[in-house]
């Protein structure tokens, strides 16, 4: 059966290097979250467990086959090809609908002007159109676009929101919720603790405001991380533009006790 199926940069999932147009074997028993091949059959469904930054696949799931929520669980799996994000969200597009407000409701779209939104918890957004936004409220739910003037929002804990389009800002409010661009003058910015901004291009600002928060930018970009002090009180906002004052491009800052800039992981 045709599912898919994310992957880290490097095309390797939990340490398992794979290659597209190869079959992989599974020997032994087969079981949820613990052995076997994972994929899942709604494109959408992968952004629960991967963000929307990954490298996808088309996969083709065959042997030993048990189905699991939304996860599908084989012996066998041949990857067939990989995806860019636009092809993965045309994907999901042709089963979900645009607009959705139930648990566990993904929606995308993929014309122009065509916007995708979900309420409900486990419930991903996404679109490829241009000026097409993708907008989230429950947990864990991710928001994706790849077009010009293409907006991701997100205000669950645990939703990051990503774009690739240029003029494309990705903003989330939830506490663990990162916010990821790649496009030209497309701005992240993140307010829950511990949630991470970073983006790729020129002109673009990656603001990460909440607590225990990291930043990064590259060459033409702009950082903006805010300093609490041991009590969790409001001490200052620090600002820095890539390449000036010793800050490095695409290099993870966040600030110490004293609110000087440091590198971080």
């Amino acid at each position: 059966m045709k599912t898919y199926k994310a992957f880290d940069p490097d095309f390797s999932c939990l340490g398992f290097k794979y290659e597209v147009g190869k079959t992989y074997t599974h020997k032994g028993e087969i079981e949820l979250c613990a052995s076997g091949f994972h994929a899942c059959a709604n494109p959408l469904d992968v952004l629960q467990f991967y963000p929307a930054t990954s490298r996808f696949a088309e996969v083709e799931q065959s042997g030993e086959v048990i189905h699991h929520d939304q996860k599908t669980i084989s012996s066998v799996v041949t990857i067939v090809r990989e995806l860019t994000l636009k092809e993965f969200i045309e994907a999901a597009a042709t089963m979900n609908p645009g607009v959705t407000t139930g648990y566990n409701s993904p929606a995308a779209t993929t014309g122009y002007n065509s916007h995708a939104a979900t309420t409900g918890c486990y419930s991903p957004a996404a679109t490829t159109g241009y000026e097409s936004h993708a907008a989230t409220t429950g947990y864990e739910s991710h928001a994706a676009t790849t077009g010009y003037h293409s907006p991701a929002a997100t205000t669950g804990y645990n939703s990051p929101a990503a774009t690739t389009g240029c003029y494309s800002p990705a903003a989330t409010t939830g506490d663990h919720s990162p916010a990821a661009t790649t496009g030209v003058s497309s701005p992240a910015a993140t307010t829950g603790d511990h949630s991470p901004a970073t983006t790729t291009g020129e002109n673009s600002i990656a603001a990460s405001l909440g607590r225990g928060s990291r930043a990064k930018a590259s060459v033409g970009g702009a950082i903006v991380l805010v300093w609490y002090d041991m009590t969790g009180k409001l001490r200052g906002v620090k600002s820095a533009m890539v390449g000036k004052r010793g800050i490095k491009p695409d290099t993870w800052y966040g600030l110490d006790d004293a609110g000087k800039f440091v590198e971080v992981a």
